[in-house]
């Protein structure tokens, strides 16, 4: 869920990391099937206020490495 913007490094231990994870992927089986929909919205939102500052340095991290992707592709044959 890029929406959260969060990687393993920003978790202490590959547990906790893989635990997140599962609870994604639970989040959107639940949203797909339509199950508890307004929970899982609030708690993304909770998510998403709580962990603002760290999601944009991820956001940015992104941007970076997708910038430097395409600038070392510049010139190149496809």
């Amino acid at each position: 869920m890029s929406l959260l913007a969060i990687s393993q490094d920003d978790f202490p231990s590959l547990k906790v990391y893989n635990d997140y994870k599962e609870e994604v992927e639970v989040m959107i089986l639940y949203l797909t099937e339509g199950i508890d929909v307004a929970a899982i919205e609030e708690k993304i939102a909770k998510y998403q206020e709580e962990n603002a500052e760290q999601i944009n340095i991820n956001h940015a991290r992104e941007a970076e490495e997708l910038a430097a992707a395409l600038a070392s592709c510049k010139g190149q044959p496809h």
